[in-house]
């Protein structure tokens, strides 16, 4: 597996970029920005993030260095979760870390992100070998 620091900053700088991207559009369009639609949000960059792996290793890395990135894409995506709602919902935080009623739908919603980084991963394994000239 390439440089994993270099993959999980890769990932964090296009979370962060899809996130703001699409809550521009959710602000001026007025797109609907649902659980789900943040699930994805946070997966989908996992396409690109794998092509881009699997180029610059030259091989498809080993099963265990697709689970260290699953797992270190979902710590970032979890940190930058907690931070984010720390830093601009103090309150919705504090729910959360009492796990008061209420907050188990949205930590479900969260849960979701690891199927769904694991699913973006292996479609971005697929795609890239599919790639003519792979």
């Amino acid at each position: 597996m390439p440089n994993l620091p270099i993959l999980c900053l890769r990932y964090l700088l296009w979370l962060v970029g899809v996130t703001l991207v699409f809550l521009l559009a959710v602000n001026l369009a007025g797109l609907p920005l649902g659980p789900a639609t943040q699930v994805i949000l946070a997966s989908a960059p996992a396409i690109e993030i794998a092509a881009n792996a699997i180029r610059r290793a030259g091989v498809i890395p080993p099963f265990r260095a697709w689970v260290q990135l699953w797992a270190a894409m979902f710590a970032i995506y979890v940190l930058l979760e907690l931070v984010f709602i720390a830093t601009f919902a103090p309150q919705l935080f504090g729910i959360l870390a009492r796990m008061a009623e209420g907050s188990q739908g949205y930590l479900i919603a969260r849960a979701m992100v690891l199927p769904m980084l694991a699913l973006f991963l292996y479609l971005g394994v697929r795609s890239e070998r599919a790639r003519p000239g792979r």
